[in-house]
């Protein structure tokens, strides 16, 4: 079985922590013709050489730490003035590039790029360049006052170590001993294991001091380089592409000025602690006794446990003090640069620059959601509102249930918002009619920006037959988009579409206006998707008693197209072919009749009514004076019509015959009654011939 190398140095250390260590016997005895007690010596003198070259390579390096700390950096430093110079200059001839990408950004609308985005950024850093080195040396000499602070309070810090770390203690009768040669042999014959843990702190105290001599000569000339590039930096400062450069510049300056003041706290902290070495194994329960057998005095088994735990939180104050140093010093970094942030972020308020940026990430976050229009209704980039009808267009190619309804309504949803802004803007004055017409003809109704504005234009008055064509026919896959646009279009009466138009979208038919050009909308008829937008035609004639009376040659409204009316609603018995049935028969009781006598549609008449001219005197007498002069003149040629009108006629007095004949005069009611119907028919298609019927009719 392996065994990790871990788990004897985990024993040692234990045994180190918890075995006894014993009182030496310095009796001589023989093994082979050898004394132990020369090899106790051998042994001595051997650890003896050791630790006192560990002690003066300690010694040197403190001396050297404490003089490398006391180094100015960058004061009179003729390669740091000389360099930084350069860099400058060569940073204040790179301006000129950056003047340019800003340009370009400006003309080509390039988020982050542009001139509002960019002029407080490139002011700030042309400025700050000429005094980067100061800025440096300013923080480097601050830096500077807290390592004078804790050099001061240590003092010399070779002898403080000297006089507190005092490892031969560690020793069992070390205090007995004549000699540092003879604690050393005692402790090879009391106790192997713990000359192992004087080894160790002394190769701890050693690194404790070491590594952070390095790091302190290394951070020198890093320094100077970082301080030399610093126009550099700060020129990087301006691009957003670059700025990361910037970022990490300060991120590595500020960790390495900040890496001596962190270490010299630890250091201080350590030494502290060693000064007060006496208080801790005193408060840890620790003393010295006398040992009545040998009359030697020397150190109770658990005091050396009590010393080593002293040592080794002295040890992992200096390594790890260490440590934490460097770390620090690039947490400090990354903390620093955002403090400086923050005050360059205050100073770039007074020019509005902040407020651009926000403005910029709510449109980034638009685009994300919404996308990125291009030019002709195209989109540069889709954001999550394509991406959401891709997937709907995919699940309907896989046949998921319902994926072709959510297709449609991700489109709609996406237009409304487009068309809730536009409204909003028209309501406000800051998008004009004309604007709204060139957007809805920049491209298809498939695009929801072209669709909002074509939705506008019906809102507004402004659709007439070729917008009108034009949308149906490029929705012909969206049923609800067709709806939608069908339903605000009859909100505004149709607009600027005549009455035969609207019919023909309500019939899936062709459409031909005056001017000879014809508008097709049978893809309304063929294909299913259109059925919702017909009905709303449908609802809009049921309501134009115009569209319903009209008899104008090759457009009149007859049984046929009542018919599909009724079909496209869900039949004679639905709820909204029974409103389209009353609408009609309101005006056209004549053709409901004809209608009727079709077995499929007996039931819209009711079962009292027996013949055409109870029907027709049915809808004369309850009809008002507008509904008579707009019933159609085919209507009031018809026998029906006339005897059911002279009947209403003389119920309100006397007799027709009896006024012919001198019998009788119209009463006032009468009178009144043929007056407004002639002021009605004035108005009406085929007033002259309905007046004529009037007068003939009517004494």
């Amino acid at each position: 079985m392996k065994i990790s190398s871990k788990k004897p140095l985990l024993i040692i250390l234990l045994l180190g922590l918890f075995l006894p260590v014993f009182n030496a016997w310095a009796g001589p005895f023989s093994l082979g013709g050898i004394t132990y007690t020369a090899m106790a010596n051998v042994f001595a003198y051997t650890s003896y050489i050791m630790f006192s070259a560990i002690g003066f390579f300690i010694g040197l390096l403190v001396d050297l730490l404490y003089w490398v700390v006391n180094i100015r950096i960058y004061t009179n430093i003729p390669v740091i003035q000389e360099g930084w110079k350069i860099m400058r200059d060569f940073a204040n001839m790179l301006f000129i590039l950056a003047l340019v990408v800003m340009a370009y950004g400006t003309i080509f609308n390039i988020q982050g790029y542009d001139f509002r985005s960019l002029i407080a950024k490139f002011l700030i850093a042309a400025l700050l360049i000429n005094f980067s080195l100061v800025i440096g040396g300013v923080i480097i000499d601050a830096t500077q006052v807290l390592n004078n602070t804790f050099l001061t309070a240590m003092g010399n810090i070779s002898d403080r170590l000297g006089q507190d770390m005092e490892t031969w203690k560690l020793l069992p009768n070390a205090a007995q001993a004549k000699d540092k040669a003879e604690a050393f042999s005692s402790l090879f014959f009391s106790s192997f294991v713990t000359i192992l843990f004087a080894i160790f702190l002394a190769f701890a105290f050693l690194i404790s001091v070491a590594v952070p001599l390095v790091v302190a000569f290394v951070r020198i000339p890093i320094l100077w380089a970082l301080l030399i590039i610093s126009p550099m930096a700060w020129l990087l400062s301006i691009l957003p592409a670059t700025k990361s450069a910037y970022d990490k510049w300060w991120h590595q300056f500020l960790g390495w000025t900040l890496f001596l003041p962190y270490y010299l706290f630890f250091l201080y902290f350590a030494l502290f602690f060693l000064s007060k070495k006496n208080e801790v194994i005193a408060g840890l329960g620790q003393t010295f006794v006398n040992d009545q057998v040998t009359g030697m005095t020397g150190l109770q088994s658990d005091f050396t446990f009590g010393l080593i735990f002293y040592y080794l939180l002295v040890a992992v104050f200096l390594i790890g003090g260490t440590k934490v140093a460097m770390s620090a010093g690039k947490f400090s970094g990354t903390g620093i640069v955002s403090v400086a942030k923050w005050g360059r972020g205050v100073a770039m308020d007074r020019f509005g620059v902040t407020a651009t940026r926000r403005a910029a990430q709510q449109k980034w976050a638009e685009v994300q959601k919404e996308g990125l229009p291009g030019k002709y209704g195209g989109m540069i980039y889709g954001g999550e509102r394509a991406l959401d009808e891709q997937t709907a267009r995919m699940a309907r190619r896989f046949w998921v249930r319902g994926a072709d309804i959510k297709v449609q309504q991700a489109f709609l949803d996406s237009a409304g918002k487009e068309y809730n802004e536009l409204e909003t803007k028209h309501r406000l004055g800051q998008v004009s009619i004309d604007q709204i017409k060139k957007t809805a003809d920049s491209g298809p109704a498939t695009d929801a920006r072209v669709y909002a504005a074509r939705k506008m234009l019906a809102k507004t008055g402004q659709l007439d037959a070729d917008i009108s064509q034009k949308t149906f026919s490029e929705l012909k896959d969206n049923a609800l988009a067709m709806e939608d646009f069908a339903k605000t279009a009859s909100g505004a009466r149709w607009s600027n579409m005549s009455r035969t138009n609207v019919r023909a979208v309500a019939k899936g038919s062709t459409f031909t206006d005056a001017n000879k050009k014809t508008y097709d909308y049978s893809s309304l008829r063929k294909s299913p998707s259109g059925t919702a937008a017909r009905r709303e035609a449908v609802k809009h004639v049921q309501d134009d008693k115009r569209s319903i009376t009209d008899i104008s040659h090759g457009s009149e409204f007859d049984m046929a197209e009542l018919k599909e009316y009724i079909t496209l609603l869900g039949g004679p018995t639905t709820y909204e072919a029974d409103k389209l049935i009353k609408s009609v028969g309101k005006y056209r009781p004549d053709l409901i009749w004809d209608l009727s006598r079709d077995p499929a549609y007996s039931s819209i008449v009711p079962g009292r009514i027996t013949s055409k001219a109870e029907l027709v005197t049915e809808a004369v007498d309850v009809a008002d004076n507008e509904t008579l002069a707009f019933m159609p003149i085919t209507l009031w040629t018809t026998s029906e019509f006339q005897t059911a009108l002279t009947g209403r006629y003389e119920r309100r007095g006397a007799a027709i015959a009896d006024i012919r004949a001198g019998a009788a005069t119209p009463n006032t009611d009468q009178v009144r009654f043929k007056t407004s119907i002639l002021d009605v028919i004035m108005r009406v298609p085929d007033s002259s011939k309905k007046t004529t019927i009037i007068r003939t009719l009517l004494p």
